[in-house]
């Protein structure tokens, strides 16, 4: 059995969570989808699933309860380097906050505007998980 790309959607907001989805059903064959609702949730379901031999990416919104996405990316900076290679970030938020973007450029975290649109996913997809994800 192949291991499929994981894309793991984090968003305390139910919506936003079904409409990446429903953006991400182009790729069905070629990744999985998992879903988290803050940044606690998504620390539990990548230490089930994330394995440094299949790449990870994480759209990840930074306001959230529980664990917000900064607190995510600073549980991240914890993990062994193979690791932390293999999970790769995006926040994807709808926050103009200008020190909220600095911090994420500081972290080397890409950051998209929400909501995302098919053209920017698949963009990312292929900058993020690679050439199986060409754009067409």
């Amino acid at each position: 059995m192949q291991l499929l790309p994981t894309v793991l959607l984090v968003d305390d907001d139910q919506t936003a969570r079904y409409l990446a989805a429903r953006l991400l059903r182009p790729y069905a064959d070629r990744v999985r989808v998992l879903m988290a609702e803050d940044g606690h949730q998504a620390l539990q379901l990548l230490a089930h699933y994330a394995t440094e031999l299949v790449p990870t990416l994480v759209l990840l919104d930074l306001q959230m309860p529980v664990l917000d996405g900064f607190g995510f990316l600073h549980a991240q900076l914890g993990w062994p380097p193979a690791r932390r290679a293999a999970v790769r970030v995006v926040i994807v938020s709808s926050s103009d906050i200008p020190a909220e973007e600095q911090r994420a450029r500081e972290l080397g975290v890409p950051m998209l505007p929400k909501p995302l649109t098919a053209a920017t996913l698949a963009r990312v997809l292929h900058q993020q998980l690679g050439e199986a994800f060409q754009l067409a």
